[in-house]
């Protein structure tokens, strides 16, 4: 009897654990989304004039730039590096006067290496100041229009479906 009754309460108590877990992993979740949501409507209001500079360098912004803003020590920024060469690819065919740059923070110094270890063209690396932008969080892919403005925008690792509705969003 005693047995059965120590059975009992330990269920309980696993039970107890189990519905607490859950409950504060949902909690979570949705403080995350509710955040990202929040960094993305930020975003789109947003201006991004430090990338007119690039068209210094000969690189014209146009419908379809995008920029990626990584950092070196992202594991989702790493296990993203094939959908940015599929992405750079479908820049080049579909909207050949658009480009994508990698955005890293001014403090990262493993930029270039990290690019070259994903197979990702240096010549695209940007430093910018993540904190003055208002990026918080890597990896963040922004569609901008000529003028610098933001059109799209993407925090996080896409899901497979996010990196397809991209691809076709540049083909158009």
């Amino acid at each position: 009897m005693q047995r059965l009754l120590n059975t009992i309460t330990n269920l309980a108590i696993i039970a107890v654990l189990v519905f607490l877990l859950v409950t504060t992993l949902q909690r979570r979740n949705r403080t995350n989304a509710d955040t990202k949501t929040a960094e993305i409507e930020a975003l789109a209001h947003r201006s991004f004039p430090e990338f007119a500079k690039l068209r210094a360098r000969g690189d014209a912004l146009a419908k379809g730039t995008a920029i990626a803003a990584m950092s070196s020590s992202c594991i989702f920024c790493a296990e993203s590096g094939g959908f940015y060469r599929r992405l750079i690819s479908a820049i080049d065919r579909k909207a050949p006067r658009g480009r994508i740059f990698f955005a890293f923070d001014l403090h990262d110094t493993k930029a270039r290496q990290f690019l070259s270890k994903l197979g990702l063209p240096k010549d695209r690396y940007q430093a910018a100041d993540f904190q003055s932008l208002g990026i918080r969080n890597t990896p963040t892919l922004l569609i901008i229009d000529e003028a610098g403005r933001v059109r799209s925008a993407w925090i996080g690792k896409l899901t497979q479906s996010e990196e397809d509705q991209i691809l076709r969003s540049l083909a158009r």
